[in-house]
């Protein structure tokens, strides 16, 4: 095979790769909201991240793990249905 379709293929794979690895936290993220596990959840989230939330005119920045388990708890203490476990992969 030539070395340009080997190359072509390896990005080929590690995109497929790239796409069930965000699946699979897409899952976990869900399942743990279903769940309401909190911690479990904000183990998904880097110590550092940030999520910025716009709700209507308002926007809402989360800095930090904590910050965002936090307000992410907050929200799911108030509501009884969250994702239905809606999953992102194949039936088996």
């Amino acid at each position: 095979m030539a070395e340009w379709a080997l190359d072509n293929l390896e990005k080929r794979l590690a995109e497929l790769e790239d796409r069930e690895a965000i699946r699979n936290v897409l899952d976990e993220f869900n399942d743990t909201a279903d769940t309401k596990d909190m911690e479990a959840q904000g183990q998904l989230f880097r110590e550092d991240a940030k999520v910025i939330q716009h709700l209507g005119e308002t926007t809402h920045v989360l800095d930090g793990r904590r910050a965002i388990t936090d307000a992410f708890g907050g929200y799911l203490a108030t509501v009884e249905l969250t994702y239905g476990r809606h999953e992102t992969k194949p039936y088996s």
